[in-house]
């Protein structure tokens, strides 16, 4: 991803993570308040979409992302 903040060139990389709702632990890492990161949490993509449209997700990074992600095929179908 090439952001066109005007702040910074170059690009930056953007991953996806598949992570097993059953091992994942809420609440953030002792470092990352550090990084402005207040917390945590495993989303399905259902909650995950519902939260872009309602604009509780909203930082160009994630849309990115999330973008990418389904234009590829790489997310799960969310359910109705």
């Amino acid at each position: 991803m090439s952001p066109d903040t005007g702040l910074r060139a170059g690009r930056d990389q953007l991953y996806l993570a598949h992570v097993d709702a059953a091992t994942f632990q809420d609440g953030a890492n002792p470092g990352a308040r550090e990084e402005g990161i207040e917390g945590c949490r495993a989303l399905s993509v259902k909650e995950f979409e519902d939260m872009l449209l309602s604009g509780r997700i909203s930082d160009a990074y994630t849309l990115a992302a999330y973008g990418l992600a389904r234009a590829r095929g790489l997310l799960a179908e969310a359910s109705p």
